[in-house]
């Protein structure tokens, strides 16, 4: 448990165009043909944001050059408005979790997912309901899958399949609280408030939830 001075809540909550980290998707993308910064090298909101965003910046440079070699084929700047809001959105939303393990056989394209970022806007309301805590970042990671110990069982004549089995996730949560509550009921209680509401809202098996108490916010 690290206990630290006050440390401002994110506003990527209130903000759209910014990260869990707080910085802008805005700056990110200014600095996207530049080396990382020290912040962006060990700041894993960045370093996704960066990754995503490289095809954009391929993409527009290839625009330029066409522009450059034939004006007829210039954007409208609605559509390049367009353009930029549908790649901010997707680095918000962030990877996508599969709601189902994966099943032998199984094509790709066809696993049901939700974003990490609706997972994170679920752990954030789920923990802000608890009284003298305040959520701060959040991660989610899918666990990987044993391996089948034998072939799985063939479905007989008039035997329906077994319906595939909820995913299972990792939680990494960050938190404040505040001086008056007692940190391991506190804790306890929203192990178990965030493993109802994943499960309820969601579908699939937070098996692991970590919790990080970094800070005491006064009351």
């Amino acid at each position: 448990m690290a206990l630290t001075g006050p440390t401002p809540t994110p506003p990527s909550q209130t903000d759209p165009n910014r990260l869990g980290c707080g910085r802008s998707m805005d700056d990110v993308w200014a600095r996207i043909n530049l080396r990382p910064d020290p912040h962006e090298q060990t700041c894993p909101d960045c370093q996704a944001a960066r990754h995503d965003l490289g095809d954009l910046a391929a993409a527009t440079h290839r625009l330029i050059a066409a522009d450059q070699a034939d004006p007829t084929l210039r954007l409208d700047p609605t559509a390049l408005t367009g353009i930029i809001e549908t790649a901010r959105a997707e680095v918000r939303r962030g990877r996508r979790i599969p709601l189902e393990r994966a099943q032998p056989g199984a094509a790709a394209g066809d696993e049901l997912t939700v974003s990490e970022q609706a997972l994170a806007n679920l752990i954030r309301r789920t923990s802000d309901e608890i009284d003298g805590l305040e959520a701060r970042r959040s991660t989610v990671a899918p666990n990987e899958p044993n391996p089948p110990t034998s072939d799985p069982p063939v479905a007989g004549v008039g035997q329906l399949e077994a319906p595939p089995a909820p995913a299972e996730i990792t939680i990494d949560l960050r938190i404040s609280v505040a001086p008056t509550v007692a940190i391991p009921t506190l804790t306890g209680l929203l192990r178990d408030q965030l493993r109802k509401a994943v499960d309820r809202e969601v579908g699939i098996t937070a098996t692991m939830i970590n919790i990080n108490v970094e800070d005491i916010h006064d009351v």
